[in-house]
């Protein structure tokens, strides 16, 4: 949906992503999401080694602190779209980010004063993930506060490039963390990131004040009744647009089978295929790199092809990435080969789906109900996703690992044939009219 036309000299393309590198709300927004992406790529390494290393765990007990993480959309993600509706974005995201990096800061304070327990690592988690949920649908909801439409795809490419490159760096960055000051240091180190990024988010200049209630839901007797009738519009308004309805089953169906493969994936790397430590390491970084140069030429993609066709091609290169992780086999290269070739699927599919989807849901609805629909989308597809490790578990133990990730790269084909619908393909072929774009209440 770039405002260019194909016919337009080189240089006009490149004006919007002239005028978004002037932003310097943007910029701001950007750098803080960038720090607290590589802290988070850290913490992702290092809170798992805090409860093995010093808690010595057990694997149900580290299953329990994984669970605990993945809950929070499911258990409180329809109050989230109404809460973003209401009240400012911008200082909702503010509170997130400075109640995460309080949270995950009393993770090395405990392990400091002999205090660290597992009912602290659980609590912290499900807090954590709690803030992470509300942030996330406020930060995708005030972007275009910030944006002109027709930089929203170049604005969300760059946000996936960072999300890429601390894939690449995170890793490494927590390994000499966790060498020079303890497991505890990675989880001090994402409590630091989290203050770098409510600085940052200070730092803009523009605010947004939140809607409060509607007059139709101020009409209604109770706040509980008006509250859950604000629930209900956004799922509403998702179920009244094709295309976001389209988007949102197809995404819900990757993910929970993109979820059954990775709930037996690092099985099936170790005991399957024998990888050491070293060897899963140079994939990831391997994967990551590719996913990283992809986002810079994400945009321009898009502006060729649109969001829709970006959307589904996305799709269409993580399920072939999902197919090659469960043909994975023979010798360690021979199965390396086929590893990189799928995690670099992955790297290059997520991006372009992730730009595709967020820009879509950014377009096509109003600001004041933004916040509800992306909410319910993200409710929808996050509902089933606790229960994509169980059966994973279940197919992993009674038939083996491949089977399960033979079951999971099928569903995966399942979740791009839901999305080949007309109304996506031939979404924003041209240059369209922002205004048509708009969800109607």
């Amino acid at each position: 949906m770039s405002a260019d036309t194909a016919g337009e000299p080189a240089a006009a393309q490149l004006e919007p992503a002239i005028r978004l590198l002037r932003n310097r709300d943007f910029i701001s927004l950007w750098a803080g999401q960038s720090v607290s992406l590589v802290g988070s790529s850290v913490s992702f390494i290092g809170l798992p080694l805090v409860a093995v290393l010093i808690l010595h765990v057990s694997p149900f007990q580290l299953g329990l602190i994984s669970a605990v993480e993945v809950l929070p959309p499911v258990v409180v993600g329809p109050f989230i779209g109404p809460l973003v509706d209401r009240h400012s974005r911008h200082r909702l995201m503010i509170i997130a980010d400075v109640g995460r990096a309080a949270l995950l800061a009393t993770i090395p304070i405990a392990v400091i004063i002999g205090l660290l327990a597992l009912w602290l690592m659980v609590a912290v988690a499900f807090l954590t993930g709690i803030l992470t949920a509300i942030f996330n649908v406020a930060f995708q909801a005030f972007l275009p506060n910030l944006v002109a439409a027709e930089q929203l795809g170049n604005g969300n490419a760059k946000l996936s490039a960072s999300q890429s490159a601390s894939e690449v760096t995170g890793p490494g960055i927590a390994a000499g963390l966790i060498a020079l000051g303890g497991s505890s240091a990675a989880v001090a180190a994402d409590a630091f990131s989290y203050v770098v990024s409510a600085y940052c988010l200070l730092r803009i200049k523009v605010r947004d004040t939140g809607y409060g209630r509607s007059a139709a839901d101020r009409g209604r007797s109770g706040q509980l009744s008006a509250f859950w009738h604000e629930i209900q519009v956004g799922f509403s308004l998702l179920r009244r647009d094709a295309v976001l309805g389209t988007v949102t089953r197809s995404n819900a169906i990757l993910t929970f089978f993109a979820q059954m493969q990775s709930a037996v994936y690092f099985l099936f790397l170790t005991k399957s295929l024998h990888f050491g430590p070293s060897m899963i390491s140079l994939v990831f970084t391997a994967a990551g790199i590719i996913g990283l140069l992809s986002a810079f030429g994400c945009n321009r993609l898009a502006a060729r092809i649109g969001f829709g066709r970006l959307l589904i091609f996305g799709q269409l290169i993580m399920a072939l990435g999902g197919t090659l992780l469960a043909l994975a086999k023979g010798s360690t290269l021979e199965a390396a080969t086929f590893i990189t070739g799928g995690e670099a699927c992955f790297g290059i599919g997520l991006t372009l789906f992730g730009v595709g989807y967020t820009t879509l849901f950014q377009l096509r609805t109003e600001d004041e109900v933004r916040g509800r629909i992306i909410g319910a989308a993200r409710f929808i597809t996050a509902a089933s996703v606790p229960f994509a490790a169980i059966i994973a578990g279940v197919i992993g133990s009674s038939f083996g690992l491949r089977a399960a990730l033979i079951v999971g790269a099928v569903g995966m084909a399942l979740g791009l044939v839901a999305v080949l619908s007309p109304r996506v393909w031939k979404l924003d072929q041209s240059r369209p009219d922002h205004a048509s774009y708009r969800t109607s209440r």
